[in-house]
């Protein structure tokens, strides 16, 4: 599976925006196509992820979201967004892969993380093109089931 064919858009979520406007860069000079949507609140990106459109597009398209998830955030914290995230419709977590994507190098964070269903890897920050391709390689059967 090539980077076009993976993703439907990816979703950015950390509270700092120069890290998500450098991700975003990154993502297009590596030739990702789609649409990047940068938040800075995980509030926000909660919202976002539920509005009718989201799951029309999935249904049109059979391609899922990735999300890149930061863990440590003022106001909602990544951990608030998977608590919430995971009591969302089960086509809802179908159409949006998230993977955290933090500076914590702390094995319980790790741990904890996996003990989460909706997440499907863990990665620690900066967003590097390896990780890319370890995430299509890692959920390219999934993402083949959904076709």
């Amino acid at each position: 599976m090539k980077l076009d064919q993976a993703w439907q858009k990816i979703i950015l979520i950390d509270d700092d925006f120069v890290y998500n406007l450098m991700n975003e860069k990154f993502l297009k000079l590596i030739g990702f196509p789609g649409q990047i949507i940068p938040f800075t609140d995980a509030n926000e990106a909660l919202k976002y992820i539920q509005q009718p459109s989201q799951m029309e597009e999935f249904r049109e398209t059979k391609r899922p979201s990735l999300v890149l998830l930061d863990l440590n955030m003022p106001r909602l914290n990544g951990w608030g967004f998977l608590d919430i995230f995971q009591n969302f419709d089960d086509e809802v977590k179908k159409a949006f892969k998230v993977v955290v994507l933090t500076s914590s190098i702390d094995p319980l964070d790790m741990d904890k993380a996996a003990g989460y269903p909706s997440v499907e890897y863990f990665e620690v920050k900066p967003l590097k093109l390896e990780t890319i391709y370890k995430l299509i390689n890692r959920l390219e059967p999934k993402i083949n089931d959904l076709l």
